[in-house]
């Protein structure tokens, strides 16, 4: 059989250095601080960090019945974390580890949120049992928040672009039950719930009467829909206090600087 004597489609050039790239794994990202809010900033971001490796260890320790005593893999991990991470600009000697405990000691909001993370910062091998930090109250808040947002403007969309709503019936009971999920906040969108409460058999039976080449609910149906969603998305985005409880403390850090 003869051989294929095609031309290749691309013909590979020789390497030229000029081209390298050098990854800094463990670079900052800014050069620069510009100011104590850059400083508080880049102080969160990797205290959360470090707030998880000590929750890992917390947990693996407390399974072992070792009492709080840290194991050796989680100090080296820690030490690097915190010599690496935490010590980010050599170049601002105000910047270096002592000035991160002042922090923490100046700002009674990050001990409140880093409680971990100020102790092993403090002593560097023990712990004591768990503690209720505020930063995990703001995660599971912020998280539920987002998915009522989310799982609302999804089904706002569907209905306004004549999505097929075969799973419509299931979209609104997910969103009833992350708003009855809330941590806080749910009673502002109690009237919301009683309404999908007092419809929800109403539109199943709705989707499950169409037709096959229907494409699209009634429009009386619809507009309850569209306007319930949209009501819901107003009141998260304005964010009253009831729904924002447990995102203060991280925002006072800012307000603080």
């Amino acid at each position: 059989m003869a051989a294929n004597c095609s031309q290749p489609v691309v013909i590979p050039g020789h390497y030229n250095r000029m081209f390298k790239v050098d990854v800094n794994l463990h670079a900052p990202l800014r050069e620069h601080l510009a100011s104590e809010s850059d400083f508080k900033v880049d102080l969160l971001v990797h205290s959360l960090q470090l707030d998880t490796f000590c929750k890992q260890e917390q947990s693996q320790t407390l399974s072992k019945g070792d009492h709080g005593k840290s194991a050796t893999s989680f100090q080296n991990k820690g030490i690097n974390f915190t010599v690496v991470k935490l010590n980010l600009y050599p170049s601002f000697s105000s910047f270096e580890p002592k000035h991160v405990f002042k922090t923490y000691e100046r700002e009674p909001h990050f001990a409140q949120l880093f409680p971990s993370v100020l102790e092993y910062m403090k002593t560097g091998a023990t712990f004591n049992k768990p503690k209720s930090a505020l930063v995990d109250s703001y995660l599971k808040q912020l998280a539920q928040v987002n998915h009522v947002l989310m799982l609302s403007r999804q089904i706002h969309e569907d209905i306004r672009c004549g999505e097929k709503p075969k799973y419509l019936a299931h979209q609104v009971a997910v969103l009833f039950q992350a708003m009855q999920s809330l941590p806080s906040g749910s009673e502002l969108l109690a009237r919301h719930k009683t309404n999908i409460e007092d419809n929800f058999q109403m539109l199943k039976s709705t989707i499950a009467d169409l037709h096959d080449f229907e494409t699209s609910l009634p429009q009386e149906v619809e507009e309850w829909l569209l306007e319930l969603t949209d009501s819901i998305t107003s009141i998260i985005h304005s964010m009253p206090s009831q729904l924002s409880q447990e995102i203060r403390p991280l925002a006072s850090v800012f307000q603080s600087g």
